[in-house]
């Protein structure tokens, strides 16, 4: 359902048999799977393309912009029903890839940060989520740019969830979203509730 899913979002182009979107897919499948690399799967991987012909469908394929807009679309396409019913208690976060490279294109793809696993460069995605059944449900996803402040990224995951239907009732953070800017935009959002004694108020709530 995956491959299939990525199939109809991810508009990879091909250039013969071995660059089929199948193929590729399967790969990041795999190794996204696994937790392993693109050079380890196409080494174990019957009839898989190189690991450079997979990096070159990829890299002239993908456009990061409009590759967010196609992840969040795929992340939606098998949503249940039941999200959009109500007011959702919606959590963000921000997940920090090491890099020890450089950046693909430009610069700013790439986030400075606290020391971690021996560099301070990092690709950041800020996601928004919910839980079900004590697992957790991706509801959308935001490349962060070197330079985007919190409040910029906070207003990219709503407007996602805009564009998805969902209301928030209860917005949770981690700490990572803990500045003036950022509780003050939570503080500032008029659907964002929470009860407290018996009452309900227009509040945020971090974690």
């Amino acid at each position: 359902m995956a491959l299939e899913n990525l199939k109809q979002h991810l508009q990879l182009k091909s250039s013969g048999e071995q660059s089929a979107p199948d193929k590729v897919l399967d790969v990041l499948l795999a190794a996204a799977t696994n937790n392993t690399s693109i050079e380890h799967e196409c080494s174990v991987l019957e009839g898989a393309p190189s690991p450079n012909t997979v990096r070159g469908v990829l890299r002239e394929s993908l456009e990061l912009q409009n590759l967010e807009r196609q992840v969040n679309q795929a992340l939606w396409a098998h949503l249940n029903p039941r999200y959009w019913k109500g007011s959702q208690k919606i959590a963000v976060d921000l997940v920090e890839v090491p890099v020890k490279g450089l950046a693909a294109k430009d610069s700013d793809e790439i986030r400075r940060g606290q020391a971690k696993q021996g560099t301070t460069h990092f690709h950041v995605f800020a996601t928004a989520y919910v839980v079900r059944q004590h697992r957790r449900v991706t509801l959308a996803l935001h490349y962060v740019r070197q330079e985007e402040s919190l409040v910029s990224v906070l207003d990219a995951l709503k407007s996602w969830l805009d564009d998805l239907g969902i209301q928030v009732g209860l917005w949770l953070a981690d700490r990572a979203f803990c500045s003036v800017a950022a509780l003050r935009w939570f503080s500032q959002q008029p659907e964002a509730l929470f009860a407290n004694g018996g009452t309900r108020q227009k509040s945020s709530a971090l974690r």
